[in-house]
């Protein structure tokens, strides 16, 4: 491991394996990155096999395209490896700080990322699958996750890919543990998130793009944003829309079911982000009958659900749907679920909004009369 993790090479190989040092010491970084990837790319869409019909799948041992299980179990796996390896390349900066630090700070960053995959924490699959698959325990070990952070976390305390699972962390924890003593609140999410820079050549990864259009939408109709926040909001949505038409072009239409991950409540600060897993437990009937509700837009007339979430208001022209961006002479392009719920002429509308990898989506548009 010290081999792996290090510039270290013992002298027994260092002529035999001349040619593959450099491939080897690589070896930690291209597991990491190829998770990563996986877990934006599972993201995007869902996979054949959707949560809905995990339970039938469950049933048949010949069914076995379960990638978001399959991901977080080589996660946890690959973390097993490195997790209790001490990382001798930030030995300097832990002997300054430990006199001063707690046990989380005292970490390396590299402990500390090697054991939030132990976790489930170290990617945005993992997160979500505790909501889906762990709901009881799941606060509890968000707080454990959370709990290996510094506490007077910094912007530039963490990695672009640390910070985003963080952040994520604590939107999962406040879905299923809203009192815990771990939240932060959303305006120091949104000051964290700036780092990403959501414009320019240094386009921010998906999954923080994805991440600041949920931190930063307007939690009212009416909410005007400060122009930074307003530019930040539609760089990212922009952003993520060219990043998916590259992905989709990749993909083959079976699999281009895309994923909504959260929808717009109406509650306030962090509370105004629902995760899909809450409102599946909203729906009665068996999972069939739940499945049928979703498909049919039955969902949208379920007395729990039409209390918890907010319709927003919008209007359509030439086809399109938007909704006021930040100023009064802005739009925001809102893109259906569903393109038949489109009415035909131009109209105001309202709708229940969901953020997805592929932007800001509409679901059960209804004209107002």
């Amino acid at each position: 491991m010290n081999y792996l993790l290090t510039d270290y090479i013992p002298h027994e190989v260092n002529k035999p394996w001349k040619k593959f040092h450099c491939h080897l010491k690589g070896l930690q970084k291209s597991l990491c990155h190829a998770l990563e990837c996986t877990s934006e790319h599972l993201s995007y869409f869902q996979t054949d096999i959707s949560e809905e019909d995990e339970e039938l799948d469950a049933r048949d041992p010949e069914q076995v395209h379960k990638p978001r299980e399959w991901l977080t179990r080589k996660s946890a796996v690959y973390a097993g490896f490195f997790c209790n390896v001490p990382d001798k390349r930030n030995q300097t900066t832990d002997s300054r700080n430990a006199e001063t630090a707690g046990a989380a700070e005292t970490l390396t960053p590299f402990q500390r990322q090697m054991r939030t995959y132990q976790l489930g924490g170290g990617n945005l699959t993992s997160i979500f699958s505790l909501l889906y698959k762990e709901p009881q325990t799941a606060g509890k070990k968000l707080e454990t996750i959370i709990g290996l952070y510094p506490e007077n976390l910094g912007r530039n305390d963490l990695d672009q890919t640390e910070l985003v699972n963080f952040i994520f962390c604590q939107i999962a924890l406040n879905c299923t543990l809203p009192g815990s003593s771990k939240l932060l609140p959303l305006q120091k999410l949104q000051d964290l998130s700036m780092k990403f820079n959501a414009s320019g050549r240094n386009i921010s990864s998906a999954s923080a793009l994805f991440l600041i259009s949920l931190l930063f939408w307007p939690e009212t109709n009416n909410e005007e944003l400060d122009s930074r926040s307003s530019q930040i909001l539609l760089s990212a949505l922009d952003a993520l829309q060219r990043l998916f038409e590259q992905k989709i072009q990749h993909v083959s239409l079976r699999k281009s079911r895309k994923a909504t991950h959260f929808f717009l409540a109406k509650a306030r600060g962090l509370n105004k982000i629902v995760h899909r897993s809450a409102i599946e437990k909203l729906i009665k009937g068996t999972l069939s009958e739940r499945k049928l509700k979703w498909l049919g837009g039955e969902v949208w007339k379920t007395k729990e659900v039409v209390q918890s979430l907010k319709r927003v208001e919008g209007w359509t022209e030439n086809g399109n749907l938007f909704v006021r961006g930040a100023t009064r002479d802005s739009k925001i392009r809102v893109f259906p679920r569903h393109s038949a719920s489109l009415p035909n002429a131009n109209e105001n509308v309202t709708f229940y909004l969901g953020f997805s990898f592929d932007g800001v989506v509409a679901f059960d548009i209804q004209v107002i009369e």
